[in-house]
């Protein structure tokens, strides 16, 4: 039978054996905290670099935008100076319709007589120059239509021909 000093003994025993597993067991853990520690503390710079990256790219493409709107700006203004230009242009070449000579009295080449077909000849030349006018509207407004929808193109945001 075991006196009680060998049991002491093999108590110790059993006692550094169970500090050296569990130092063991720390020491290894630890060093695994450390290696996880480090990946992080590696993950976290590289995350913050490309934050860095796409933050000047966008500044980038914001300042590639802008100069996209304010170039497209620019020539819409210059096309709508353009057509408004050609807009008095043409209203100026029109002229409203003139009275018709007066026929000569007692002339057989006119069925009415000639303040009647004067009047109505009036009549038809402004309606004929209301509508002419209503179409030239609607060409202005047309063109105007065509002409925003060109800077709208012009100043959407394009690619980089490096990102292409």
């Amino acid at each position: 039978m075991p006196n009680k000093l060998e049991f002491e003994g093999i108590a110790l025993l059993v006692l550094v054996l169970v500090f050296a597993a569990m130092a063991g067991a720390i020491h290894h853990y630890r060093a695994e905290v450390l290696v996880i520690t480090a990946q992080f503390e590696s993950f976290k710079d590289k995350t913050a670099a490309l934050g860095e990256q796409a933050r000047a790219d966008k500044l980038e493409k914001e300042k590639l935008y802008a100069d996209n709107i304010a170039a497209a700006n620019a020539d819409r203004s210059d096309a709508l100076n353009r057509l408004s230009v050609a807009q008095a242009a043409a209203n100026t070449r029109s002229r409203p319709s003139g009275n018709n000579p007066v026929a000569p009295v007692g002339s057989s080449k006119i069925c009415f007589d000639s303040p009647t077909y004067n009047a109505a000849f009036r009549d038809f030349g402004l309606a004929l120059d209301q509508f002419i006018q209503d179409a030239r509207g609607y060409a202005y407004e047309g063109d105007r239509a065509q002409i925003d929808a060109m800077a709208l193109l012009k100043a959407w945001p394009q690619l980089p021909e490096k990102a292409k």
